[in-house]
């Protein structure tokens, strides 16, 4: 499986009622979650239950995306306005998220919907890895690491 538990994905907009899609068949009553962005809530080894639906429906890889952008933020990432100013995300939910005072990363500040921070201009600021090779720290992009640890994970 593709996520795990508290991942934030996207139904795709094109899954058609009656086709199978990894496995899983989507159904009428699945339509009216199109498009909609959510979170990862059971893992089993074939298919997802999603928060958007409390659970009820099964989704499978095929039928989610991953979200980018400020929708792919979790608690503890930091966010950059237009100012340059930094925030740190100290709550994360389907349609707000709350951050810190700009410099006191332990105090809330305000909530925010995802449509108001991307007209603020925000963005989430590239987080750095600590990784040490052969004695030596280095550091690499949240991307390189993700993309590292994927490549070492699949060899096992």
């Amino acid at each position: 499986m593709k996520y795990k538990v508290g991942d934030t994905v996207r139904i795709k907009k094109d899954l058609e009622v009656g086709e199978i899609y990894g496995g899983v068949s989507f159904v009428e009553e699945m339509q009216q979650y199109l498009g909609q962005t959510t979170t990862i809530i059971r893992v089993t080894p074939s298919y997802y239950n999603l928060k958007i639906d409390k659970g009820v429906w099964s989704w499978s890889d095929e039928m989610l995306g991953e979200v980018g952008g400020l929708r792919a933020m979790k608690i503890g990432d930091i966010v950059i306005g237009k100012d340059g100013a930094e925030r740190k995300v100290l709550d994360v939910r389907e349609e707000i998220f709350g951050v810190s005072c700009n410099g006191n990363y332990n105090s809330f500040y305000e909530f925010f919907t995802y449509k108001e921070a991307e007209e603020l201009g925000w963005k989430l600021k590239e987080q750095k890895r600590k990784i040490i090779i052969d004695g030596k720290e280095t550091e690499i992009s949240d991307e390189s690491y993700k993309s590292l640890k994927k490549s070492l994970c699949e060899g096992e």
